[in-house]
């Protein structure tokens, strides 16, 4: 099993080309779970996956856009409200192994002001991973035997180098991780294993205890293809998990 996640950088109609690539990537990676965000209705993946997006939201005005897509090989069964569901989008699939939960979002960045402009740097950042932590507890506790999978753009790093966000912040995340059973299986330094030029990766995937103990793998890729045309401002990552994990 697969899982990717990916910031597209909000592609649109007007950006036919590089939605092309985008997706000739995606189709590359090939993942039966994707979480894509800053996304439109544009990149659609096509047969073989259903989707489910977050509604409308001020922060993505534009139409068709989204903050988060939820893109599964597997059938979608139930769609679970979150904090603000122009925010967060989640879901339960019905994989070969039986149900899955599935979570995607965006942490705000340090300079997102809020719905009125007055937030300072980070507080909506904060803010934002004690929405999720709450999210968290309250749908693992109603789903408990569910698989869970929780992902999307961070933006923060969480690889031990210093290149953005705060040493608060990435504890304030890692204590609502720990909090809810999750861990983030995501924060290998990419750069020092050669698997990225110079990009420290704040998009990533967590999972439960026992989806985090069958991960086979870590892969991450650029925000450029081979002829460094950019797709995103944005590295992609993914995650190949043992299927028996869900037996």
């Amino acid at each position: 099993m697969r899982i990717a996640t990916w910031n597209l950088a909000r592609p649109s109609p007007r950006t036919a080309k590089k939605n092309a690539k985008r997706l000739n990537r995606i189709h590359e990676i090939a993942a039966d779970l994707w979480i894509l965000t800053e996304t439109h209705e544009v990149i659609d993946l096509g047969d073989g996956y259903e989707s489910a997006a977050t509604d409308p939201s001020p922060r993505k005005p534009q139409p068709g856009e989204s903050c988060a897509t939820i893109w599964s090989r597997w059938p979608i069964v139930e769609r679970i409200c979150t904090y603000d569901d122009r925010e967060a989008v989640c879901v339960v699939v019905k994989s070969p192994h039986g149900e899955m939960i599935v979570y995607g979002s965006i942490i705000p960045y340090r300079g997102y002001c809020g719905p009125d402009g007055t937030s300072g740097a980070w507080v909506e950042h904060r803010r934002s991973i004690e929405f999720h932590r709450q999210d968290w507890l309250k749908i693992r506790a109603d789903r408990t035997a569910c698989p869970f999978v929780a992902g999307g753009d961070f933006n923060r790093n969480r690889d031990g180098a210093r290149w953005y966000g705060t040493k608060m912040n990435r504890d304030l995340l890692t204590k609502a991780l720990t909090e809810t059973g999750l861990v983030c299986v995501t924060e290998e330094d990419f750069v020092r294993t050669g698997k990225l030029k110079d990009r420290h990766s704040v998009d990533h995937i967590c999972l439960d205890n026992r989806l985090a103990g069958a991960v086979s793998y870590v892969g991450a890729w650029e925000g450029e293809d081979s002829n460094e045309l950019r797709m995103s401002d944005h590295n992609g990552v993914y995650v190949d998990v043992s299927r028996s994990a869900l037996s």
